[in-house]
C-alpha cells in the first residue's frame, strides 16, 4: 500500500519530483516555509476546539516534532503509536476512535453543552 503515495511523484515524468518533494519540508528557521508556518502556528494555538492527537513516534520526518504538538493543543489527549509516517495505515483504529470521540464532543456542544 505504502508504494501508492509515491506512485504520482515517480510516475509524473519529472525526475526531480522527489527532490522538490523533499525540498518543501522545513528544514529549519532559514527555511522558506518557516514564517507562515509560525502563523499557522499561531493560529493553532488561539483555537478552542476539541482535539486529538494520534502520533507515530517512528515517524522519520515527523516524530520528535511532538512536544510541539502537545504545547500547540495542550488540553488534547495523546495517541502514542509505534506507527511511522504513514499512520493512517497503520492504525487506522486510533485515528477512527479520536475522531469519533471528537464528533461525540462536538455533538454534546451542539446540544447545549460546552467542550
Amino acid at each position: 500500500m505504502a508504494e501508492l503515495y509515491g506512485r504520482p511523484v515517480l510516475e509524473s515524468g519529472n525526475s526531480k519530483a522527489p527532490l522538490a518533494m523533499m525540498r518543501m519540508v522545513s528544514d529549519g528557521p532559514d527555511h522558506p516555509s518557516t514564517a507562515a508556518m509560525r502563523i499557522i502556528e499561531k493560529y493553532i494555538q488561539a483555537l478552542d476546539i476539541p482535539a486529538e492527537i494520534v502520533w507515530g513516534m517512528k515517524d522519520p520526518i515527523l516524530g520528535r516534532l511532538l512536544p510541539m504538538m502537545k504545547r500547540n493543543f495542550p488540553g488534547a489527549p495523546v495517541t502514542e503509536t509505534k506507527g511511522g509516517h504513514f499512520l493512517q495505515e497503520e492504525f487506522p483504529v486510533e485515528i477512527a476512535a479520536s475522531l469519533l470521540r471528537i464528533i461525540d464532543q462536538i455533538q454534546i456542544s451542539k446540544s447545549g453543552e460546552t467542550y
